[in-house]
C-alpha cells in the first residue's frame, strides 16, 4: 500500500458503504456471532437517513390506512411499529448523512459493542478490540 501512496501522493480511494461496512466487519470476532447482525444492521443506519418530507407522507398514508381499518387515532408509536422496512424502501428515499454524523454515530456504535452490550450469552466478545479501533482510526 506504501508504494501507491508514494507513487502517487494526490490519490483519494472512496468506497461505497458496503465496502467500508466490510472493512470494518474484519474487526469482529467471528461473523456467526449472535449480535453480528445487529452491529452490521446499526452500522448501515450509521450512514443513511430517510428524506423527511418522504417520511411525513408514507407516516401520513399508514395513519389513513389505520383509520381505515377501524383504528381510531392510532398514535405515531402505533403507526411506526407496522412501517417495515420493505415499505419504506418502496415509498422513501434515503440520503447519507454528512461526515461529521456519520463519523460519530460509527464512533458511538464500535463503543456500544466494544463493552458489554458486545458480549453475547456466553460472554464471547463481538469485537477484536484493538483491530477494530485501528481499523477505525485508518478510516
Amino acid at each position: 500500500m506504501d508504494i501507491f501512496r508514494s507513487a502517487w501522493p494526490d490519490l483519494v480511494v472512496r468506497l461505497d458503504v458496503w465496502h467500508f461496512m466490510r472493512r470494518l466487519a474484519v474487526g469482529v470476532t467471528t461473523d456467526t456471532h449472535r449480535l453480528y447482525a445487529t452491529f452490521m444492521g446499526q452500522l448501515s443506519a450509521t450512514n443513511f437517513q430517510w428524506y423527511r418530507t418522504d417520511l411525513n407522507l408514507i407516516k401520513s398514508a399508514k395513519r389513513e390506512e389505520l383509520i381505515y381499518s377501524n383504528i381510531q387515532n392510532p398514535s405515531d408509536s402505533d403507526i411506526q411499529a407496522r412501517l417495515d422496512r420493505k415499505e419504506l424502501s418502496l415509498h422513501c428515499r434515503r440520503m447519507t448523512r454528512s461526515t461529521e454524523v456519520i463519523t460519530e454515530r460509527i464512533q458511538a456504535v464500535l463503543e456500544l459493542f466494544d463493552g458489554d452490550s458486545g458480549r453475547d450469552t456466553m460472554g464471547v466478545l463481538l469485537l477484536h478490540r484493538e483491530r477494530i479501533w485501528e481499523l477505525w482510526k485508518q478510516q
